[in-house]
């Protein structure tokens, strides 16, 4: 009975325990629920549409959400300003959209009142770039949101802006962000937060494959036409005249199509690039046809060679200017890459160099097979 008692207390002092605890731990979760506040949240989804490269402007839908605040106002004013500078050059003019995003409902929580913000805007905004650049070109949107929130959004609030082309895959462009969101809280004049966000507009890779395809072809069949024979003239003229018209036909096909503000596109000028070569390389085709006709000799093909270097030599520097050109240009506009020209000439001096190395091997050895004849007599 003395153990039984002992063990009976002991028991009563550990339920008690058990049930101290839970009520502690009861009393705390309550306490902490009804000081919780919820998060608020803000933001800003950006549907852009097809852009007017005429005019470098693109229609944008924007959803605008304030969600969970306790900031109470009949609307939220937002200035949405976008504008770029460069080297101190300003590029286009300094824009600005008001919008109001209107309180839509509100409820309580744990004695605290939430309030929602929801609206949808139709605008257009410039964006910055050169269309002259086509098919490298790309555009630049530098947007600052200014909220008047009076304080109330703060370091703890979830921010975000998403950007988005509508119908992508149909349109040839994507919308893709330069940077982290820059998030600023000022006091002064009055308190307010300020988003800056930087968009850069791209092309789809397929939307400027049709040109690519049709430049590398074509000045890879220019480069391989110095492998033909110099007596071979009819077939260099087949060629040529097949690609002065296929050159002018597609040149005017990509004109109609492309906004110039200034000049030709830098796409219209390698068309006039393959264009210019082709008739360049029937010229001297012309002149290598008549070399032929007056002697064969090894002499006479090493002459005939060194003359493709007019041809060759004159289109690389043309293209090498072209380039060199939007690169310079482009240095205003640092979301904007530049390839090499490299991937539009290399067929060149690649058969050309061919056609030095066959020459070489067959006069070496046409004096080896004259040497051991004069041995053999």
């Amino acid at each position: 009975m003395h153990l039984l008692g002992k063990t009976g207390f002991a028991l009563f002092i550990v339920l008690s325990g058990i049930i101290m605890l839970m009520l502690n731990t009861g009393y705390g979760v309550s306490q902490d629920s009804e000081e919780t506040k919820l998060s608020d949240r803000l933001s800003f989804y950006l549907h852009f549409k097809q852009p007017d490269l005429e005019n470098q402007r693109i229609n944008v839908l924007m959803q605008s959400f304030l969600s969970a605040t306790e900031f109470n106002a009949p609307a939220l004013n937002v200035q949405i300003s976008n504008g770029y500078t460069a080297n101190n050059i300003m590029l286009g003019f300094n824009e600005y959209q008001m919008i109001s995003i209107a309180q839509k409902d509100n409820w309580t929580s744990n004695g605290i009142t939430y309030f929602n913000y929801q609206k949808e805007d139709n605008f257009s905004l410039q964006f910055f770039g050169l269309a002259e650049l086509y098919p490298f070109d790309s555009y630049l949107l530098n947007l600052t949101f200014t909220v008047s929130d009076y304080g109330m959004i703060d370091n703890n609030t979830d921010i975000a802006i998403s950007a988005r082309m509508l119908y992508e895959g149909q349109s040839g462009w994507y919308m893709e962000k330069d940077g982290p969101l820059i998030v600023e809280h000022l006091i002064s004049p009055a308190q307010f937060t300020q988003l800056n966000q930087k968009l850069i507009l791209r092309r789809v890779d397929w939307s400027i494959s049709p040109l690519f395809t049709v430049l590398f072809v074509g000045f890879g069949i220019l480069g391989a036409a110095v492998l033909i024979e110099p007596k071979e003239l009819k077939t260099k003229s087949a060629l040529f005249t097949s690609i002065f018209i296929f050159s002018g036909t597609f040149y005017f096909n990509i004109s109609s199509n492309i906004p110039k503000t200034v000049s030709l596109s830098m796409g219209e000028y390698l068309v006039m690039s393959l264009f210019f070569g082709a008739g360049l390389l029937l010229v001297v085709g012309i002149i290598q046809y008549r070399i032929s006709r007056v002697s064969d000799s090894y002499t006479f093909r090493f002459i005939q060679n060194c003359l493709l270097a007019i041809p060759i030599i004159s289109l690389t520097y043309l293209v090498y200017t072209e380039f060199e050109a939007a690169r310079s240009y482009s240095k205003m506009f640092y979301w904007t890459s530049i390839p090499s020209e490299a991937v539009f000439l290399w067929s060149f001096f690649f058969f050309w160099a061919y056609n030095f190395i066959e020459w070489y091997l067959m006069r070496k050895k046409t004096k080896s097979l004259e040497e051991k004849a004069r041995n053999t007599v």
